[in-house]
């Protein structure tokens, strides 16, 4: 945001910021929404970054909880899944959902400015709409984030069932007053499991692990759930099972890569 205001600043600093002509306003606008376009490519990277490490983690976890891999065996294990070709189509279609992100702020910035220099608006009040923009992107963004994450993590998780064996999985929400009407039908639906090949019916949509990246955003973000296995190479799971399950953390993770290397 600060960026963008001192950007907005200069460009109307060399403009003489008075009886600005149409060219000027054009001007203004094209300067300070060019940092935006730069910012779409930056995001897409650190996105690639992240969703690489929780979906590594997603992986993880069901190895080690449903065949009890650690240490090397688990790192052995985790490295042809991670770089899978559904996990790499998960990640375009998160990358994709980011650039679209990106192109919404640069839209809303640039309509705001337009607005305000067509209006005759001086420096400050254009600045007030610039960080109205950058304060209500922000909130939107921290939420996107945490959805992409928890998304990536649903998305090892499943990769790494399949590689466990896993013959039908179930949904598990947080069980608190946040969880979605439609997630809390999802639970009692398939209580006794789906295909894991098959998706999820979820308040009218096919989801194949919560927080796919292929859901809207009405049913994925910030979701909690949980993709459990209800039945993996011919044996049956239950709740109680998971609840003596230990996730392995994103730093155990970590560790585990490291001392690998």
């Amino acid at each position: 945001e600060r960026e963008l205001v001192a950007k907005l600043k200069k460009a109307w600093a060399d403009s003489g910021g008075k009886s600005l002509s149409t060219k000027d306003t054009a001007d203004i606008v094209a300067r300070v929404v060019f940092d935006l376009k730069k910012e779409k490519g930056k995001l897409k990277v650190i996105n690639k970054i992240f969703f690489e490490k929780a979906s590594r983690l997603g992986v993880a976890q069901s190895l080690n909880e449903l065949e009890g891999l650690t240490g090397e065996q688990l790192v052995a294990a985790v490295k042809p899944i991670e770089r899978s070709a559904a996990i790499r189509r998960a990640l375009q279609t998160s990358s994709q959902k980011i650039g679209k992100v990106a192109e919404t702020v640069q839209r809303q910035v640039s309509e705001q400015l337009a607005a305000g220099l067509e209006s005759g608006e001086g420096l400050g009040d254009l600045t007030k709409r610039v960080r109205g923009v950058m304060k209500a992107s922000r909130a939107r963004a921290q939420s996107i984030a945490r959805t992409q994450v928890s998304g990536a993590v649903s998305t090892g998780r499943h990769a790494g069932m399949k590689a466990a064996g896993v013959e039908l999985k179930g949904w598990l929400s947080s069980r608190d007053s946040n969880v979605r009407t439609a997630h809390k039908q999802a639970e009692a639906d398939y209580a006794d499991g789906v295909a894991l090949d098959q998706p999820f019916m979820v308040g009218g949509e096919a989801l194949m692990y919560p927080g796919d990246p292929n859901g809207s955003a009405a049913m994925i973000i910030n979701c909690r759930c949980l993709q459990i296995a209800v039945r993996a190479r011919g044996k049956n799971l239950t709740l109680g099972y998971y609840e003596r399950v230990k996730l392995i953390s994103h730093a155990e993770c970590e560790a585990m890569f490291r001392e690998a290397a």
